[in-house]
């Protein structure tokens, strides 16, 4: 549970982020969606003591967040043509495709095959945790669209 606490933490103080800086950044609407679905959802898992295999991957998804942020600092330091911007623009498709697509989705087929142990929560707080995760989800993909198409602009 520490490590969810610390996780929750996290994702707090990068909503607070998000919300300070919202009008210099035009995905904040939809950052704004992920990290209070998250928030809820982690509320639930760490009030419940349930849902470890899910914190747990989605813990992992966090692997590309360092990626994003240095192609921010890159992109801002006009080091777009540079290698460095190439081969970082490489690990955020390689890394988000794996954490954010597949292993995100294998957690959704889990999550719906043991929906019957998660209605033991209660339909509000299954409920909640089902909604987070497919609007979680629907994100992923729709940031991975994104992503792919600014590098197959860029090769």
């Amino acid at each position: 549970r520490r490590a969810c606490r610390v996780f929750l933490g996290y994702i707090f103080s990068d909503l607070l982020l998000s919300l300070y800086y919202r009008a210099r950044w035009a995905g904040w609407v939809e950052n704004l969606v992920h990290h209070v679905c998250i928030m809820a959802t982690w509320g639930i898992f760490i009030t419940t003591g349930s849902g470890q295999f899910f914190a747990c991957v989605a813990q992992i998804c966090e692997l590309t967040t360092p990626f994003i942020n240095q192609r921010w600092f890159l992109y801002e330091a006009g080091l777009k043509s540079g290698k460095v911007y190439m081969y970082n623009g490489l690990a955020i498709v390689l890394l988000w495709f794996i954490t954010r697509i597949i292993f995100y989705s294998v957690c959704g087929v889990k999550m719906v095959l043991s929906f019957g142990d998660m209605a033991r929560l209660g339909y509000l707080r299954a409920g909640t945790i089902m909604f987070c995760y497919t609007a979680g989800l629907l994100l992923q993909y729709f940031w991975f669209f994104k992503i792919m198409r600014g590098a197959l602009k860029n090769l």
